[in-house]
């Protein structure tokens, strides 16, 4: 009668890993993938780029990037791809001439917590215009620049510098828009333009222009300077 009952015990532990109850290994196996998933699986032609802290939680998130549409086609886009925990939040943004690779890094831009993220959008003739990606509540969203118009643009040509400048040392989201553009005289005349992020808007602080200015010292202004971002392509 014990050997009977010991069997039964012994039959009804297989059932609980094995049999009736094998879907509790099978959730585990299942959760195990999902948080195995990298931020790139499964999307054609994406590349992880970066790990960074996304969300503002002080935990690094991988970012991932793909592109469609032939390099420097008229109509493209661009994916971008974030795996924060075991979710991944993916984005699209329409790209215009874009040759290269879109990713342009991520800096602490406005005053939130978290990395922003900034992917290439259209190329000009000497131009060049950028999605600003920021995290809110659970999204991607677009961030737009300070001042006139949604994209980040820079500039380093014969006659403008368009650029922007953000120290590390310097509060969260406070930075300087930076233009120069050459005059009659030959001289470059800047304008510099301070914002801040205040109530979850771009707000001007303070305005300074300089004249006359050097090649040299106009084209120091063109490009990101912000730590985290490149200052071209």
């Amino acid at each position: 009668m014990r050997k009977h009952r010991a069997g039964a015990l012994l039959a009804m532990a297989g059932l609980l890993l094995t049999g009736a109850a094998g879907q509790l290994p099978t959730r585990t196996a299942a959760m195990a993938e999902q948080r195995a998933t990298g931020v790139c699986d499964g999307v054609r032609r994406c590349h992880q780029v970066a790990t960074v802290d996304v969300d503002g939680d002080g935990t690094a998130d991988p970012v991932g990037i793909a592109r469609r549409g032939k390099d420097g086609a008229e109509h493209g886009k661009v994916i971008v791809r974030v795996k924060v925990g075991d979710i991944i939040v993916s984005t699209r943004r329409k790209t215009s001439y874009w040759y290269g690779s879109p990713w342009q890094g991520a800096g602490r831009l406005d005053g939130e917590a978290g990395k922003d993220l900034m992917v290439g959008s259209t190329s000009g003739a000497h131009t060049l215009f950028f999605h600003g990606l920021t995290w809110r509540d659970g999204s991607l969203v677009t961030l737009d620049a300070p001042g006139r118009g949604h994209a980040w643009v820079i500039d380093g040509a014969y006659s403008i510098a368009i650029g922007w400048l953000r120290k590390g040392s310097w509060p969260a989201g406070k930075i300087y828009k930076r233009t120069a553009v050459r005059q009659e005289s030959g001289k470059f005349k800047g304008t510099v333009t301070s914002f801040r992020w205040t109530k979850g808007a771009w707000e001007p602080t303070s305005g300074s222009s300089a004249y006359p200015m050097s090649d040299k010292q106009a084209y120091s202004w063109s490009g990101f300077h912000v730590p985290g971002l490149k200052r071209y392509e």
